[in-house]
C-alpha cells in the first residue's frame, strides 16, 4: 500500500510509490483536497512487473502532462514505454532525460505555485528524496537572476538609489562604523549610492574577497586602485592594497541574493561563501539587498544557510524578529 509525502509547498511537490491502480486511486482521493480544481505535473516512473497502465488511468483525469521517467530498477520500464502507454491514454508525454533534467523540467512547467505528483518505486522515491532540495534551489536560483536580468539598466539604477536610500535611512546603518559591501556583478542591487552618500560619512567599508571554495575574509582597499577581476568576473579588492578587517570588527554585512522571502531566508549563488562568513561574524547585522522581483513564498533552506536580519528591497523593509 502506497504512502505519500510532501516534499516541499513551493512548487507543492508530492511523492508516492503507487504501482498500481487501486493505490493510485486511493492517492488522489487523499490529495485531491490540496489540488484546489488544478491539473497536476505527472512525474512517473514504473517497473515492467507493476499496472503502470491503470496508475496512468487514475492519474490521467487530473494530470496537465506526464513526465516519463526510466526507474533506477532491475526490472525498469523505459521512459519511452512508459511514454508510449501515457500517449494511448490521450495524455501529453515528455521524455526529459535523467532524473534531474526531469526534475527541473517538472519545475518549470509546474511554477512556484503549481503541484508536481512523482509516482515511482521505491528506489526512485528515495533517489528524488536525496536530490530535491539542491536540484529546486538550482532551479529557483535560475528563474529568479533571469527575472532580475530581465530588468532594463534605468529600473536597476532606480530600484539600486531606493534601496541603498532604506539602508542609509535605518537605525542599523547609523550604528554601524564598518560595513561590508560588495561591488555589483551585472543586475545586482548597485550599493555605490551608499558610499557616496553624506550620510556615509566616517563609515569604514569593507568588501569580501573569495580566497578558496566556499571562503572568504574581508578586505578594507587602500586606495581606488586596488580592484580586479575575481572570481567569475566580479570584481574584488586586491588582497595586496588592503587592509584584511576581522570578522569580529564587522557592525553591518549587505549581501546580495538570487532570491529571498518575507521571513528572512536567503538564496545566493550555490558557492556557500557568504553563509560561512556569515558565522563568524557575530556582532554584525546580516542584511540582503534585493528587488520585488526577487521575492518567493518560501526560499529551500539547510541547515548551515544563515537568514538574514533584514531584507531590503525598492519597496519594503522585510525584517525578521526572534
Amino acid at each position: 500500500m502506497s504512502k505519500y509525502e510532501i516534499l516541499g509547498t513551493n512548487p507543492l511537490f508530492i511523492l508516492d510509490n503507487s504501482d498500481n491502480k487501486n493505490d493510485a486511486e486511493a492517492l488522489l482521493e487523499n490529495v485531491n483536497p490540496l489540488f484546489g480544481g488544478m491539473k497536476v505535473t505527472v512525474i512517473m516512473a514504473a517497473n515492467s512487473d507493476s499496472d503502470y497502465q491503470g496508475v496512468i488511468s487514475s492519474l490521467a483525469p487530473a494530470a496537465d502532462v506526464f513526465f516519463a521517467l526510466t526507474p533506477d530498477t532491475d526490472d525498469a520500464l523505459s521512459a519511452s514505454k512508459l511514454s508510449k502507454s501515457i500517449l494511448l491514454s490521450g495524455c501529453e508525454a515528455i521524455t526529459a532525460g535523467g532524473l534531474m533534467e526531469t526534475l527541473g523540467a517538472a519545475f518549470d512547467n509546474a511554477g512556484e505555485r503549481g503541484i508536481i505528483v512523482a509516482v515511482c518505486p521505491d528506489a526512485t522515491c528515495n533517489s528524488i528524496k536525496r536530490v530535491y532540495l539542491e536540484r529546486l534551489k538550482k532551479w529557483l536560483r535560475k528563474r529568479k537572476i533571469d527575472d532580475r536580468n530581465s530588468l532594463e539598466y534605468s529600473a536597476v539604477d532606480d530600484k539600486s538609489a531606493e534601496i541603498a536610500n532604506k539602508i542609509l535611512s535605518s537605525e542599523e546603518f547609523e550604528r554601524a562604523d564598518t560595513i561590508m559591501l560588495y561591488r555589483a556583478f551585472r543586475n545586482e542591487v548597485d550599493l555605490s549610492y551608499i558610499v557616496l552618500d553624506p550620510r556615509a560619512f566616517g563609515k569604514r567599508f569593507v568588501y569580501p574577497l573569495c580566497v578558496a571554495p566556499g571562503e572568504m575574509i574581508a578586505l578594507l582597499p587602500k586606495h581606488s586602485d586596488a580592484w580586479k577581476s575575481g572570481y567569475q568576473g566580479i570584481v574584488e579588492p586586491v588582497r595586496e592594497y588592503s587592509f584584511e578587517i576581522n570578522p569580529d570588527e564587522i557592525d553591518m554585512i549587505v549581501c546580495p541574493c538570487a532570491a529571498f522571502d518575507t521571513d528572512g531566508r536567503r538564496l545566493g549563488m550555490g558557492g556557500g561563501f557568504y553563509d560561512r562568513f556569515l558565522a563568524k561574524c557575530p556582532h554584525a547585522v546580516k542584511v540582503a539587498a534585493a528587488y520585488e522581483i526577487q521575492k518567493v513564498t518560501a526560499v529551500p533552506v539547510k541547515g548551515f544557510d544563515y537568514p538574514m536580519d533584514i531584507v531590503f528591497t525598492e519597496a519594503e523593509e522585510y525584517r525578521r524578529y526572534f
